[in-house]
């Protein structure tokens, strides 16, 4: 028997216990909210076909397992001044691409930042209010330190915005509604 307690003390790993994998109803409350964040818990439920108090329990949980991290606005930035997007892809030289990376993410002029695979390492996206404004967000990220970049602008907004798609199929009769 001291062999099976020693076996289990040091050669044996600790279980994890698996997380329920969303369901139906998750995917419905996560697409709910990206649509529309400040609708109450009680059109969420009356869309979703449960309780609002079943909807505050799956929010909760939804939150405390970070699938839900936080909650924003849609913004029109032209209607701000915002009237050029750019897109750039940065290569890097590998020494330096830590530093890169920790530049782009503190610079209040970069939107996101991508690890890429593919023609670059990186991907940054930014916003200028006018063409001196680009120019000088180009010319600043242009001037690093064994980076070569690539300049893109958007000229016509397509979509913004990815509802979260679940196929119907692989999650029917699934939903636990509680």
């Amino acid at each position: 028997m001291g062999e099976k307690v020693n076996k289990l003390k040091f050669g044996a790993k600790p279980r994890k216990h698996a997380e329920p994998e969303l369901d139906e109803l998750d995917f419905g409350i996560v697409e709910q909210l990206r649509l529309n964040c400040k609708q109450t818990w009680r059109q969420l439920g009356r869309k979703l076909g449960v309780s609002p108090v079943t909807i505050v329990n799956r929010v909760k949980k939804l939150e405390a397992r970070g699938a839900i991290s936080g909650y924003s606005a849609r913004i029109n930035y032209s209607l701000l001044g915002f009237e050029l997007d750019g897109v750039m892809g940065l290569n890097v030289a590998g020494t330096h691409y830590d530093g890169v990376v920790k530049e782009l993410l503190a610079d209040a002029d970069v939107e996101s930042v991508y690890a890429t695979t593919g023609d670059y390492d990186l991907i940054a996206v930014f916003r200028s209010k006018d063409s001196r404004d680009l120019s000088r967000i180009v010319q600043k990220f242009y001037r690093l330190d064994q980076v070569n970049t690539k300049t893109y602008f958007a000229v016509n907004l397509k979509k913004d915005y990815l509802p979260v798609a679940v196929p119907a199929q692989q999650f029917k009769g699934k939903a636990n509604r509680n």
